[in-house]
């Protein structure tokens, strides 16, 4: 029989262990992107959004203008801003484009 406290302590570290997954975090993930340039809910916020996902590009310099089709890469990373909305990218590469590829086809050489 295994005591009482050994099971909560093992419990514990199960969910430390889960929280702390990298698996499960988002920073640090070369991420790359095509698609509309768009305004995000706070003021000076701008973002693209590729499929369901929304990548806020805040940081990129220069800065695209919205609504401006865009490809490109950045790297995710855990931050807090004042944007808030959309998974945060440093690092951000992008060029102007006529449209984005079809299907499973990703951008690349950016």
């Amino acid at each position: 029989m295994v005591p009482r406290n050994f099971a909560r302590t093992l419990i514990a570290w199960a969910c430390v262990g889960l929280a702390a997954s990298p698996v499960l975090a988002a920073s640090d993930q070369t991420i790359t992107f095509c698609g509309p340039v768009v305004t995000l809910t706070e003021h000076g916020c701008i973002g693209v959004k590729t499929g369901g996902t929304t990548y806020e590009l805040t940081e990129a310099s220069p800065k695209p203008q919205v609504g401006t089709v865009i490809a490109g890469s950045g790297t995710a990373r855990d931050a807090m801003t004042t944007c808030q909305e959309g998974t945060h990218l440093t690092g951000v590469k992008w060029q102007a484009v006529g449209s984005c590829p079809i299907g499973d086809r990703r951008p690349t050489g950016y």
